[in-house]
């Protein structure tokens, strides 16, 4: 028993002893790598826990013909602050998203030459850019929101909705607004029903 506990002993003062060889020098170049390496390390580990904290509609965000989607996301050590700048940056995302969206259907609306001819475009480009800014004040809906804990601070991630179908309507009362526009653009079906649906949801 007295050998094997010997044995033991001089074991673990091999491995002691061995760690502290194997450690650098403080101030080596030896040591500095393997603080640099530690801190990489530890920056690996927080973006990965960053990572599996995203939710599903944040990693994939949803996408519809009814609806423009924008996910935004914020770190603070305030809960409150970082919900308020998540949201703010979906709003951004959506608006970004919107101008897109319109912009392709009023290429369906006007045929190539009334598109471009003179002011035309600018009239269009004008009226998107109207309705994308009334989007980050009314119509917009908060679907999702999650908060996760990041070290000290507090992740908010959130998800928002606009529907499709309020910014079409919106863009027909702009386009509306100037006759010869309107006038060129009742020229295309697509046009004529939606102007028709806003007049029936007008009457309602």
């Amino acid at each position: 028993m007295k050998t094997s506990h010997k044995l033991l002993i001089l074991l673990t003062t091999g491995f002691i002893l061995t760690g502290c060889i194997n450690q650098p020098k403080p101030g080596s170049p030896e040591s500095a790598a393997l603080i640099q390496q530690k801190k990489e390390e530890k920056v690996q580990e927080a973006n990965q826990a960053q990572i599996d904290a995203l939710p599903e509609w944040a990693k994939i965000p949803p996408e519809s013909d009814l609806a423009i989607y924008g996910v935004g996301s914020s770190t603070h050590s305030d809960m409150s602050t970082a919900r308020r700048a998540a949201i703010v940056k979906a709003q951004a995302q959506v608006a970004e998203n919107l101008d897109s969206r319109l912009s392709q259907s009023t290429k369906v609306w006007f045929d190539e030459s009334t598109f471009d001819a003179t002011g035309n475009s600018d009239k269009v480009e004008q009226a998107i850019k109207t309705v994308v800014a009334e989007t980050t004040l009314r119509g917009l809906k908060i679907k999702e929101i999650k908060f996760a804990a990041t070290g000290s601070k507090v992740t908010a991630y959130t998800l928002i909705e606009y529907p499709i179908g309020d910014a079409n309507r919106a863009l027909v009362e702009q386009i509306r607004k100037d006759a010869a526009l309107a006038q060129e653009a009742r020229k295309n079906d697509a046009f004529k029903e939606l102007e028709a649906e806003v007049e029936r949801l007008k009457n309602s």
